[in-house]
C-alpha cells in the first residue's frame, strides 16, 4: 500500500468548483479555495527550463528531462491546476 493512502479512501482528482463541494460535503465550513494555476506553470517552465540544463542534470532520464521542459509544460500546463484550498473543521 502506497505511503499515506488510508484503505477505503478514494482517489479523485477535483476541479475548483468540486473542491469546494467535496469540502462543504466533508463538514468543513469557511471554505475558500482558487487557483493558482496560471502563476505556478510558466515561473515553473522558466525555471526548470533553466535547471535542466545545469551539469548536474545533463544526465536525468530523457523522458523526464522532456516533460519538464519549457514547450510541454506550457503545453500541458493549460489543462492543470494547482489549488489552494483554505476551511475551518468545526
Amino acid at each position: 500500500m502506497p505511503e499515506g493512502h488510508r484503505p477505503g479512501a478514494e482517489r479523485t482528482a477535483y476541479d475548483l468548483h468540486h473542491y469546494r463541494k467535496a469540502l462543504t460535503a466533508a463538514g468543513f465550513e469557511n471554505v475558500s479555495a482558487y487557483s493558482i494555476g496560471r502563476d505556478v506553470y510558466s515561473p515553473l517552465a522558466t525555471y526548470l527550463s533553466k535547471r535542466l540544463r545545469d551539469r548536474d542534470l545533463r544526465r536525468v532520464n530523457p523522458v523526464l528531462h522532456a516533460t519538464f521542459s519549457r514547450p510541454s509544460l506550457l503545453a500541458w500546463g493549460p489543462w492543470a491546476d494547482y489549488i489552494i484550498a483554505v476551511a475551518t473543521k468545526p
